[in-house]
């Protein structure tokens, strides 16, 4: 049986040889708990194996207990880990797929991060070993395909995971992550916790700067996370996932668009979905616009149909409305906008003013704007519905409406 001291024994056999990771071991406790324990603290369906949560690590002394030690101290390196690149304390949630399997792809791209570090900090304690006699040793094996997210952020590993049809979400790889809660209670946890972690980082990284040497080894590794980009498309996908909308009920039926250029049948799905029911792409048709339109429209597209829009009105204006084309969920995937009305001056008023009077209009239906920030966006009173201006060049500045900068 592995007991608390044992966990007390390998930590400090981990210290003397990772000095800079100390720091770490007093953020949150770390606990070993017996499976009856265990299991009232981590329920089913999660495995009865070992986590990490905001407050604590958690060890179930049988699941750890059969580990031999090269294993067991990569199992504590890898969850001191999860804390010291930030992965406790990140508030990011992928809403266009189930918290469960949300919660599990994540958990997968997390692992791949700390497995290859750990690794690394292996391979750099004895260099020249086999990873199967190294005194630290990986506890998950990593499939040889996951070397190429060495130095990744888990957020860009998680992008690409995703997009990989033939990856998805699954139960033979997450061993180590739990959701936790969204309590009021909980959330303040996180924040204390990531105001420490932060804390053991520089005393981590002043630790490593103190022993470093000449030559390559375990002190020239530093314990941060890798840098991550912001991404647009989330803050514009909880843009609109913020805006209260219907129920709205769905059928059986042909999808038109495999059925119409592949004559391949598509059911789509049946019940009650959230769905927005309208929404309203304005499309600057300045010259400027379009060397970077089709990319950023893909995006676009894919999201719309990710967070359930029922219909997308692209509208293309430059001092008034030139075209208007209505596309329904269905047809969404796969659809480009390989061309576009060519247009002279922008100025997105009087092309909002035509919209809103036309007898067609949904009123309060959102309005997503694609521009390149040459224009004054000052509307006024205009009753648009929830705003969002998207820039390729340099942000928008408006008296409504949000502002995301396009990368």
């Amino acid at each position: 049986m592995f007991t608390q001291d044992d966990l007390s024994k390998l930590t400090k056999s981990l210290v003397t040889r990772l000095p800079h990771i100390e720091p770490f071991l007093f953020v949150i406790p770390m606990r070993v708990l017996s499976p009856e324990e265990y299991q009232a603290k981590i329920p089913a369906p999660y495995p009865q194996t070992a986590a990490c949560t905001s407050t604590e690590f958690l060890f179930q002394s049988e699941f750890i207990a059969q580990a031999p030690p090269p294993q067991q101290r990569g199992l504590i390196l890898h969850e001191i880990l999860h804390g010291a690149l930030e992965h406790l304390s990140h508030p990011w949630r992928d809403k266009t797929i189930t918290d469960e399997s949300f919660f599990r792809l994540r958990n997968i791209a997390q692992d791949v991060v700390v497995e290859n570090f750990v690794a690394e900090l292996s391979e750099a304690d004895q260099p020249g070993v086999a990873p199967a006699d190294r005194y630290i040793q990986n506890f998950l094996p990593l499939p040889d395909s996951y070397s190429k997210y060495k130095g990744w952020n888990w957020r860009d590993v998680y992008d690409d995971l995703r997009s990989q049809a033939d990856v998805q979400p699954n139960d033979s790889f997450d061993h180590h992550g739990y959701g936790g809660d969204d309590t009021p209670e909980a959330a303040q946890a996180r924040a204390e916790a990531e105001r420490l972690w932060k804390s053991a980082q520089k005393a981590s990284e002043a630790a490593r700067q103190t022993l470093a040497g000449n030559a390559p080894g375990i002190d020239n590794i530093a314990i941060t996370a890798a840098a991550e980009k912001v991404r647009w498309q989330d803050t514009l996908a909880d843009f609109l996932q913020s805006i209260p909308s219907p129920e709205r009920k769905t059928w059986t039926k042909v999808r038109r668009r495999p059925f119409c250029t592949r004559q391949e049948y598509h059911p789509s799905k049946t019940g009650e979905q959230p769905a927005l029911d309208h929404v309203y792409l304005f499309v600057d048709t300045s010259g400027s616009m379009s060397g970077t339109l089709n990319t950023v429209a893909a995006d676009i597209l894919g999201l719309m149909r990710a967070v359930q829009v029922n219909t997308l009105e692209i509208v293309y204006y430059d001092v008034g409305v030139q075209r208007r084309d209505v596309i329904e969920f269905d047809d969404m995937e796969g659809y480009t906008i390989t061309s576009m009305p060519g247009g002279g001056g922008t100025a997105v008023r009087p092309a909002m003013e035509e919209v809103i009077g036309s007898p067609d209009y949904v009123a309060g239906a959102p309005f997503v704007v694609l521009t390149d920030g040459y224009d004054d966006y000052n509307i006024g009173s205009l009753p648009t519905g929830p705003l969002v201006w998207l820039s390729y060049e340099k942000p928008v500045k408006s008296d409504q409406g949000v502002s995301l900068l396009v990368k």
